[in-house]
C-alpha cells in the first residue's frame, strides 16, 4: 500500500493517490493513520485519489476516494445529455474538472450522487475531451456530423447484454490504408428502453484503446490503421434485465467484422456473422424435431418502418402455415423469438421460413438453434440463405467418426425444381468416402 502525500501534514487538506486491493486500502502517516473502504468494480486492484480534509492529524479527518461507474460517454453528432454516477464517502465534494467548451451544465455535489452535463451539437469532425472527477480521468467523445466516404458495410441481426449474457465485437480493417468505423448499436421494443438507439457499457481491452472504465455508448467511431483489428465488449453488472437488439457497421474503408454472443452460465458461444447482402428474401432451414428449437432474430436495417411478409414451408417446398402475420419493425427495429412458440404450425416439423425484404428496404435475419428443448446445453447460429449467389460453394472443414457427426442442409432457394450435389474430400484433395443418411 502506497500514498503520494506528505508524512506530516499541515492542517487543511491533503491530496494525494491511495492503491485500494480487494476493496480496501489503508493510508499511514507518521502522525497517525487511517483507513478506509471503497468498491473497486474495475480489477482487485486500483489507484484512486483521495482528499483528507482533517485537523492536522491522520485519522482525524474523512478520506475522500472516487468510484465511478463509467469510464465516459459518446454521443452522437446532435449532442444530449450525459451522466455519470459516482460512490464516494460523505461529504466528499465532486466535480467534472477541466471541460471542454462543447461540455456544458455540469453539476458537482457532495456524496454519493449522479453528475449530469450537456453535449453541443457537432458541426464539425469527430472530438473528444479528457476530463477528471475527483481525479479520476473521464471522457466524453462526439462523433462529427458528417465522415467524408462513410458508408454502411454491413449488420449483426442480434446482440444480447447484461443479465446472463455478453456480445463481442471484432472488426477488422482489410485496407491499405486507415479507415474510421462507426458502430451504431439498435435495441428492441422488448428492452425496458425499448427500440431505438441502444446505450450499453462497452469495454476495450485492447491496451491502445484501454479507458479508466467502460465506455457507455450507442453509437461511437473508431480509426483503425491498416490491417488493424479493434475488439469491443459488452460490459457492466451482469444483472437483469437482458438487453438484446442488433447493430451496424459503417466505414470508410475496407473494414469488415462479426460479433459473439456468450452465455454466461454454461459458456456457450456463437457467432454473429456480417450480412452484407440486400437480398429480395432470406430463408431460414428448421430442424423442430428430436427437441430441438430454433430462435430466430429479425433486423430492418433502414430507417424507415418496414412490414415484412413470411412464408413458411415444409421439407417439401409446399407452404404450411396460412394467413401468417407480417412482422413490422420500426426503423432500424429488432426482434427475436423462439420459432416453434410464434409459429406453432412448425412443432415437431422440418422446413424452411422466408422473411422478404419491403420494396425499398433492407433486412438482417439470423437463426438460433439450441437443443435439447429448454436447457440451451448447445449453442450455435444458423446464417441465412439468400437469393442471391446461385452458383454454388463451399464448406470448408467436415467431421464424422470418433464422436463426431456433421450435418449437411441444402436447401432449393429458387421457384423451380433444381438439382444439388455434394463432394466430400479428405485433407489431401482426393475423393472421400463416408457413410450418410437421411432423416
Amino acid at each position: 500500500m502506497a500514498a503520494a502525500a506528505a508524512a506530516n501534514p499541515a492542517p487543511g487538506t491533503l491530496t494525494g493517490t491511495a492503491t485500494i486491493s480487494g476493496g480496501t486500502g489503508a493510508f499511514a502517516g507518521a502522525m497517525g493513520s487511517f483507513t478506509f473502504s471503497v468498491a473497486a468494480p474495475f480489477g482487485t486492484s486500483q489507484t484512486l485519489p483521495f482528499t483528507l480534509n482533517g485537523s492536522g492529524a491522520l485519522g482525524q479527518g474523512a478520506i475522500c476516494a472516487y468510484v465511478l461507474d463509467t469510464g465516459g460517454e459518446a454521443f452522437p453528432a446532435a449532442g444530449g445529455a450525459g451522466s455519470v454516477n459516482i460512490t464516494t464517502a460523505a461529504g466528499c465534494p465532486w466535480s467534472l474538472s477541466g471541460p471542454a467548451g462543447w461540455v456544458t451544465n455540469a453539476t458537482s455535489g457532495t456524496g454519493n450522487g449522479t453528475l449530469t452535463y450537456l453535449v453541443t451539437a457537432n458541426s464539425g469532425p469527430d472530438r473528444s475531451a479528457t476530463m477528471t472527477i475527483g481525479g479520476v480521468p473521464y471522457e466524453a467523445e462526439q462523433e462529427g456530423t458528417a465522415l467524408s466516404g462513410l458508408n454502411l458495410i454491413g449488420s449483426m441481426a442480434h446482440l444480447a447484454a447484461l443479465e446472463n449474457w455478453t456480445t463481442a465485437f471484432t472488426m477488422v480493417n482489410k485496407g491499405a490504408s486507415s479507415a474510421t468505423a462507426r458502430l451504431s448499436l439498435f435495441g428492441d421494443a422488448a428492452n425496458p428502453t425499448s427500440n431505438g438507439p441502444l446505450m450499453l457499457p462497452l469495454a476495450f481491452p485492447q491496451p491502445a484503446a484501454a479507458l479508466s472504465g467502460p465506455l457507455l455508448a450507442a453509437t461511437f467511431d473508431r480509426t483503425l490503421a491498416a490491417n488493424a483489428s479493434l475488439i469491443v465488449n459488452t460490459s457492466g453488472a451482469q444483472v437483469p434485465p437482458v438487453f438484446v437488439g442488433s447493430a451496424q457497421l459503417a466505414a470508410t474503408g475496407a473494414v469488415d467484422g462479426f460479433a459473439i454472443f456468450h452465455l454466461i452460465p454454461g459458456a456457450q458461444e456463437a457467432v454473429v456473422p456480417m450480412e452484407t447482402r440486400n437480398a429480395s428474401s432470406y430463408l431460414l432451414p428448421f430442424d423442430n424435431t428430436g427437441g430441438v428449437v430454433l430462435g430466430i432474430a429479425v433486423e430492418n436495417v433502414s430507417a424507415q418502418n418496414a412490414v415484412i411478409p413470411v412464408v413458411i414451408r415444409g421439407q417439401t417446398g409446399a407452404v404450411i402455415g396460412t394467413a401468417i402475420t407480417p412482422i413490422s419493425l420500426a426503423g432500424n427495429g429488432h426482434t427475436s423469438f423462439v420459432l416453434s412458440v410464434q409459429y406453432p404450425v412448425t412443432k415437431f416439423q422440418r422446413g424452411t421460413i422466408e422473411f422478404d425484404t419491403p420494396a425499398g428496404g433492407q433486412i438482417s435475419v439470423l437463426g438460433i438453434r439450441t437443443t435439447p428443448l429448454g436447457s440451451s446445453t448447445t449453442l450455435t447460429t444458423i446464417p441465412a440463405l439468400a437469393n442471391v449467389g446461385t452458383n454454388g460453394g463451399s464448406i470448408a472443414h467436415i467431421a464424422t467418426g470418433n464422436g463426431w457427426q456433421t450435418t449437411f442442409v441444402i436447401v432449393n432457394a429458387g421457384t423451380v425444381a433444381a438439382q444439388a450435389h455434394l463432394k466430400f474430400f479428405a485433407d489431401n484433395g482426393t475423393p472421400l468416402a463416408i457413410p450418410i443418411g437421411a432423416p
